[in-house]
């Protein structure tokens, strides 16, 4: 897959095979053929994120008036200020309609993505490509290669088990299995 790096250098993200990249004024949109997905990613300045949010809907689709269903601001990723992550009542169980801005250094990054269901769940993967591999480019992470992990002790197994309690509680899902691996062998699992 090819990957973008939008003109004013703040962002690049994954082009999934199959997907049409169009650079419109001001944002870009990620489509698949038949249009039934769209993903528009923006930068845009300024100290609110839900106002970013909405000046980005009404860049992408003026007049954009669905309600909020959920709003919630998830643990933000490293060396990201904070997240804001809004889903919206559409209405129709056939379609999805969310936004997120993740904002670092006076600049929300707003990813808007607006998907038909049945694609969304057959495109799952690509979709998927498009939000993690989603970078900003001014952000600094931690160069952990060459690292050698630390032990996994009891103390650490007793404060993420909570936290990815909590998260799956959040985004209301319903389970999660989580397993660590370590020199090839199976160290941690369990079931949430």
């Amino acid at each position: 897959r090819e990957t973008f790096t939008d003109p004013s250098g703040l962002w690049s993200v994954p082009v999934p095979t199959g997907w049409t990249l169009t650079e419109n004024e001001g944002y870009v949109t990620l489509s698949v053929p038949d249009e039934a997905i769209a993903v528009y990613l923006l930068a845009l300045p300024g100290a609110d994120p839900a106002a970013s949010i909405a000046e980005a809907w009404e860049l992408v689709s003026p007049g954009f008036d669905l309600p909020i269903a959920q709003s919630v601001t998830p643990p933000s990723a490293e060396g990201i200020e904070s997240t804001l992550v809004h889903t919206y009542d559409t209405g129709d169980d056939t379609r999805i309609v969310q936004a997120a801005a993740q904002r670092l250094g006076g600049i929300n990054y707003v990813s808007l993505f607006d998907v038909g269901l049945a694609e969304a769940q057959r495109r799952s993967a690509q979709i998927s490509i498009i939000d993690a591999g989603f970078s900003i480019l001014g952000r600094e992470r931690t160069d952990l290669s060459g690292t050698e992990p630390g032990p996994l002790t009891d103390e650490i197994v007793q404060t993420w088990e909570p936290f990815i309690a909590d998260t799956l509680e959040t985004f209301e899902v319903p389970g999660a299995i989580i397993g660590v691996v370590r020199d090839g062998e199976l160290i941690y699992t369990n079931g949430f």
